[in-house]
């Protein structure tokens, strides 16, 4: 009779031995031992339920003492298994086996730190209490391991790399970061074994260990035993599946009840979240998704009850059938052959059949529908045919009408909550802004929300009910902040909370959004509609523009509330309005998030989570420990305390949980399980978004399917689909620990190769825009990645080294110059004469003499005389560049005011006045007369004449 392992009562002992201190005389150093110690660890809690706390990794220890003294500790504490890994040199002398270490020396190991074998063995053996002892030896010639064992009764299993005379392969050929061994044996874990039953035995795994290892022309692992192998089971086979046709000869144990209530909640949330996003296959899968589920839950209700097992005869058919509901699995099977029983999925097809009786005419006839527009495959094109907006409108109402009925008169129950929310946020399609309740979702921060783990200081719980106030009177609130200090988290709260009175909310980050917020706006404007701008320091140009054009405006209803981090004062004037500061327009309306509070934030949600721990396992005592050191060790980010909160939930004391600690649970659940073209895609990524850069997938190349792998990262959620072809991180504090993760573990390789964080960065980076060239020319976030990097207070030279790098001139002064948005353009040109000043003239010289619009753009502007005269005062520390530039623009001084704004003339000859030269400014004033500015004055906003007025007056 098979007995399975008990996961809590198992310690495992995993042994690796990477680096070696001579290793240019003796042995070469294993980096893939570390990958194979790191990853084993991860699948053995999350596929064999190990605890934790319970798994010893002795990684590198300097000799055989040092790693005894551990093993006896742990030995005592073993009441049922214990597992023995080690990956690492094995050496022969005196025909004995030693297993290297740290500073084993090849001719000498007995006496230089070597473990020998049997030692180890006889060790566990004499001093555990477990039934069950499992070795796992991967090095060479590690078959003699097993000889000569003295199982003193118990049961002693062996599974080795290699034979006794034979070498084991340190790479494996389909994975070079694991040894071949160890390869096999994670993807048994992984994925399982077809055709092995639902629990894996340790002899299932020797098996395939050794029928997949000498398949492929590798050294053949080495099985022995003392005890029965085929009836200790290790853990549930991944690749196992019921047949549903087989359950009624079949015991069911431990089945789930699915809640079909909630898949059909969030097939309409789907439904139309996808719409939102454009995504209108995707919507009407989902459209799809939900005629299934109303079928089964009203064929559920009519003919079978929750726990029972329902077998009845139909008639709906063209012939007599059998259909079959499992009541504790929720599943519904057909079986056409009466004569040969032969039971399958009951589909959609077929459903509708059974519900016809039940459903009235209209109700199936959108179902009908619903499944013929949610099936690619039901179109004549087979499949290919790409999904409309025209063909979401159509279902629309369909879906409506059919939850409508589904709840009020099937049910005789009201929508839930989340339905009606669904259905409200279709009253006005948007194009940019999303429905807030999708964000969260799709921002992971529905956990929070649902176990009530959010937590705001008393001031912030203050700052949020002014907020609300303003929000409902002023209309315009701005929420400032450092990064990752929760004033997103901040922002939905409130959201949350004017849901009471009647608001709905939207949501945009301006890190994606496109130029049409305001038309989006103003389809609401009248509506109780609550608008969160996100990132504006990432456009301060479109949070300006949006400020302005909803500023004042008497009855409006909705409220904008402008969320940023807090950035520098140069940062904060827009280039398209220069007498329009967002920033001082509402410094009344300005709430700040104090970095003093961050503290007791910090302390806040700790305690909340300490709560929910506790309620979770009643038996296990967290401490909370030193809150200095868990303040470093988090620094100053919400997103990275999360991640030791999560570690928490194994680890008694929470200031115990070191910051290397942290980076290698990152670095195994986000780069062990990649391969080497998700891992190059990855670093790209992850520096980018250290900016803020929204990204797009690398071009395939001639091998490298690199847009593939782009998917396959979304699909694991790693990164995230931001918007159409576009991609980001969840913040950026996650993609900076990621980066910091690959530093600490791949350390050695980093230094030798960038030296420095910022070099690693720019190489990058660089890759990344390269990698355009060929096919592209370049990735369509060229300005957004010299934007933010301006931006940044990070970044250092890089912009530097960006623009002054001969490879990517050429590729910027591409992007530049076939661009149409004069906004861009003259944001480009602010970014570069404030930043760099010594590369501004090139650039500039290049563009205009290259490009026939941006040479009309710089010409004919309202606001070009204005940033002329910046742009001159950014040069003045600079001869050369100044001289250069003022040789070439003086002469078209005239040209730049004629086609100027009142306000940006005003402005531009005050700042000459003030910082170049008083007789110049009032030399271009004079050459202008009074006929001139009437015409302006006319056509100017009333808001920037009485200050364009004096600061002419001044000049």
């Amino acid at each position: 009779m098979m007995t399975r392992i008990d996961p809590k009562n198992t310690p495992a002992i995993l042994i690796g031995a990477s680096e070696f201190d001579f290793a240019n005389e003796d042995f070469q150093n294993l980096p893939n031992v570390k990958t194979n110690l790191l990853r084993l660890r991860h699948l053995l809690i999350d596929v064999v339920h190990l605890d934790k706390n319970k798994i010893y990794l002795m990684l590198d220890r300097d000799n055989s003492s040092k790693i005894t003294s551990e093993i006896i500790k742990i030995l005592p504490n073993a009441s049922d298994t214990i597992i023995v890994y080690y990956a690492g040199h094995g050496v022969i002398h005196q025909k004995k086996l030693y297993l290297a270490t740290k500073k084993t020396r090849f001719n000498k190991p007995q006496r230089t730190g070597a473990i020998e074998s049997n030692d180890l063995v006889s060790l566990v053996i004499e001093e555990t209490k477990a039934k069950n002892l499992i070795f796992i030896i991967d090095s060479c010639f590690s078959a003699r391991a097993k000889e000569g064992v003295d199982s003193k009764g118990k049961q002693v299993f062996f599974i080795t790399a290699a034979p006794s005379t034979q070498a084991a392969k340190d790479e494996s050929p389909e994975n070079a970061n694991y040894t071949a061994f160890t390869h096999e044996l994670l993807l048994i874990l992984k994925q399982g074994i077809e055709n092995a039953g639902d629990i894996l035995t340790f002899q299932n795994i020797a098996n395939h260990l050794i029928k997949q290892l000498k398949d492929k022309g590798l050294p053949e692992p080495q099985l022995s035993t003392h005890g029965s192998p085929d009836e200790l089971g290790i853990c549930k086979n991944q690749a196992y599946q019921h047949d549903p046709a087989d359950q009624d000869l079949q015991p069911i144990q431990s089945a789930k009840y699915t809640n079909q209530i909630s898949e059909i909640t969030e097939s309409v949330e789907n439904f139309f979240l996808f719409a939102q996003q454009n995504k209108f296959q995707d919507a009407l899968g989902n459209g799809r998704r939900l005629a299934e589920a109303i079928c089964k839950r009203v064929l559920f209700v009519k003919k079978c009850k929750l726990n029972q097992l329902v077998t009845y005869k139909s008639s709906c058919h063209a012939s007599p059938v059998e259909i079959k509901i499992d009541g504790v699995n929720y599943k519904f099977s057909i079986n056409k052959n009466r004569d040969n029983p032969d039971y399958h999925f009951l589909m959609l097809e077929d459903l509708i059949q059974e519900i016809q009786a039940f459903i009235p005419q209209d109700g199936v006839a959108a179902i009908r529908f619903l499944q013929q527009q949610g099936n690619p495959a039901a179109h004549s094109s087979g499949g290919h045919r790409q999904f409309t907006e025209a063909d979401f409108l159509f279902c629309q109402p369909r879906v409506e009408s059919l939850v409508h009925w589904l709840f009020r008169i099937f049910f005789n129950t009201p929508l839930p909550n989340a339905i009606q929310d669904a259905l409200n946020n279709t009253l006005k399609k948007l194009k940019t802004f999303q429905p807030l309740a999708s964000v969260i979702k799709t921002k992971a921060t529905q956990k929070l929300f649902e176990n009530q783990l959010l937590y705001f200081t008393p001031a912030e719980e203050n700052m949020m009910q002014q907020m609300r106030e303003r929000l409902a009177h002023q209309h315009h609130v701005l929420l400032l902040g450092d990064p990752a200090t929760g004033k997103s988290m901040m922002a939905f709260e409130m959201a949350t909370q004017l849901k009471e009175k009647g608001y709905q909310s939207y949501y945009c980050s301006l890190a994606s959004a496109d130029k049409s917020l305001k038309d989006d706006i103003d389809a609401l404007l009248d509506h109780k509609v609550l608008f969160i701008i996100d990132d504006c320091h990432l456009d301060v140009d479109t949070a300006t523009a949006l400020c302005f054009a909803f500023h004042k405006i008497p009855n409006m209803t909705a409220a904008l509330l402008f969320i940023s981090r807090n950035i520098s004062k140069n940062l904060q004037q827009s280039v398209q309005f220069e007498w329009f500061n967002l920033f001082d327009e509402l410094k009344a309306e300005t709430f700040q998030t104090e970095s003093h509070h961050l503290e007791t934030k910090v302390r806040g949600i700790i305690a909340k989570y300490h709560a929910y721990y506790q309620r979770q396992k009643n038996d296990c005592q967290y401490v909370v420990g030193d809150e200095a050191v868990i303040m470093a060790n988090i620094r100053k980010s919400l997103v990275t305390l999360s991640y030791y909160l999560d570690l928490w939930k194994a680890e008694p004391v929470l200031s115990d949980i070191s910051e290397t600690r942290v980076l290698e649970t990152v670095y195994e659940k986000y780069f062990l399980a990649l391969n080497e073209q998700q891992i190059y895609c990855l670093l790209q990524y992850a520096c980018l978004y250290f900016f803020e850069v929204e990204f797009e997938s690398l071009p395939n190349q001639k091998v490298e399917k690199y847009e593939e792998v782009t998917k396959l990262l979304a699909e694991n959620g790693i990164i995230l689909e931001a918007r159409k072809q576009f991609y980001s991180f969840y913040h950026s504090d996650f993609a900076d620990l990621l980066l910091r993760a690959y530093e600490a573990y791949e350390e050695r390789r980093f230094q030798r190769k960038y030296k420095t964080f910022d070099h690693f960065l720019w190489v990058q980076i660089k890759k990344y825009l390269l990698s355009f060239v060929a096919d592209y020319g370049y990735p369509d976030n060229v300005h957004a990645i010299l934007r933010n990097i301006a931006g940044s207070q990070k970044a250092f030279l890089l912009l530097e080294k960006r623009v002054a790098d001969d490879e990517l001139k050429a590729l910027i002064v591409e992007f530049y110059a076939e661009k149409t948005d004069w906004l861009t353009l003259l944001e480009f040109v602010g970014v570069l004469s404030k930043n760099t000043p010594t590369f501004f003239n090139e650039y500039f010289e290049k563009l205009f003499n290259k490009d026939e619009y941006f040479k009309k753009v710089f010409l004919l502007s309202e606001n070009s005389f204005w940033l002329y005269v910046n742009i001159l005062i950014e040069l003045q520390k600079n001869k050369v560049a100044y001289s250069a530039f003022l040789d070439y623009w003086e002469e078209r001084e005239q040209t730049l005011i004629e086609h100027a704004g009142i306000g940006f003339i005003g402005d531009g000859l005050r700042n000459l006045q003030f910082y170049i030269s008083q007789d110049k400014a009032k030399q271009l004033y004079d050459y202008f007369d009074n006929a001139f500015f009437i015409p302006k004055i006319q056509e100017a906003n009333l808001q920037s004449i009485g200050s364009a007025l004096n600061e002419l007056n001044q000049v």
